[in-house]
């Protein structure tokens, strides 16, 4: 957005304001797939699950990390209409339910759309067994942060060895 657009809005709808520039999250979202086309990047809807920013991101072709029911139900909606392979092939392709500390109320309310669900050790397989069986696991690895600039390798993820 130019800056006479930006001053334009905030003097119709006054300020604060957010303006969001769905031109450059396609541009950008392309950029990421033109310069790592082998990888599938999930976009974690709780960084801003704004409707308009998913469906965008839906439209370009992202996958999408979600942390919650309702953030789930977000992008589920999107693909509702589709046929029922259709839509759960989105679902185990496109969505990762990735929340670190599972309520068992969520599990069993995504049961039904055979999600993917990450688990990092034993404990939480079994929690997902009972409230989610109709889950897709994946399992997520510890590795070395070595030279990173933040610090995760403590905090998600399950040894190497543990995953076995």
């Amino acid at each position: 957005m130019t800056k006479d657009q930006l001053l334009s809005l905030a003097a119709e709808h006054g300020t604060p304001i957010v303006a969001i520039d769905h031109n450059t999250i396609r541009e950008n979202y392309q950029a990421f797939r033109r310069h790592l086309p082998k990888v599938q990047a999930y976009y974690a809807v709780k960084a801003n699950p704004a409707p308009e920013i998913v469906q965008t991101l839906y439209k370009a072709g992202a996958s999408f990390d979600v942390a919650s029911f309702p953030e789930f139900m977000l992008v589920y909606e999107l693909i509702r209409r589709r046929p029922a392979k259709e839509r759960q092939d989105f679902v185990w392709d496109k969505i990762v339910y990735a929340n670190p500390v599972k309520a068992k109320e969520t599990l069993e309310e995504l049961n039904k759309y055979k999600p993917l669900v990450t688990f990092d050790n034993r404990i939480e397989i079994g929690k997902i067994a009972e409230h989610a069986p109709s889950a897709g696991l994946l399992v997520r690895l510890r590795v070395p942060n070595t030279g990173s600039m933040v610090e995760l390798s403590s905090k998600f993820g399950c040894e190497p060895g543990e995953a076995v």
